[in-house]
């Protein structure tokens, strides 16, 4: 019974600080600013505008569109089934646009922090560009849809500016980019 009686007294506790941070019904804006890399080291500036709606305490639904930049893969490699001579492709280089729908969960530890993930659906349009030692440049486009997921902070900072950083991860064709993002939040 005490358990019984702890656990109920933690849930209400933390229901009473979950809505000093998330209150259901209020929209907000967000621009981010970040860094995005694929499994090279090489890292591009990515921009995104968010449109977000709180649902209920701790849940809110997220709409943003993302500019990744142009980033480098990294990859070099050698066309084994071309005929000789060996055809070189020296670099490859994605540029990329997306629209993000996502569910976001809160978790504040405290009245100004909240720890949150992100899950979603990313629909993407991206160019990818090769540079080989035979044919120069081609490009390549393509556009599609995947999974994206990703975890952060939130910092209140009244009510209403919210400073964010975020790590999120994204897979569009046959690549996966990961980005780390700085964000301010506006409450409307």
């Amino acid at each position: 019974m005490k358990k019984i009686i702890l656990i109920i007294t933690m849930l209400l506790g933390f229901s009473a600080e979950v809505s000093a941070q998330l209150y259901p019904g209020d929209m907000y804006v967000k621009a981010g600013v970040g860094s995005v890399e694929t499994h090279s080291q090489e890292a591009s500036l990515l921009a995104a505008l968010t449109f977000g709606y709180t649902l209920v305490d701790n849940l809110a639904i997220e709409a943003t569109y993302i500019d990744f930049g142009s980033v480098e893969t990294g990859q070099s490699f050698t066309l084994s089934d071309a005929p000789p001579p060996p055809y070189e492709v020296e670099e490859v280089s994605v540029d990329a646009t997306a629209f993000n729908v996502s569910m976001v969960a809160a978790v504040p530890l405290s009245d100004t922090f909240s720890l949150y993930g992100r899950y979603g659906i990313l629909l993407w349009d991206a160019e990818e560009k090769m540079q080989t030692n035979y044919a120069g440049t081609t490009t390549e486009s393509d556009d599609g849809s995947s999974k994206n997921y990703g975890v952060g902070f939130m910092i209140v900072l009244n009510d209403h500016f919210i400073v964010t950083f975020s790590r999120d991860q994204h897979k569009m064709i046959g690549y996966d980019f990961k980005n780390l993002q700085f964000g301010f939040q506006w409450r409307l």
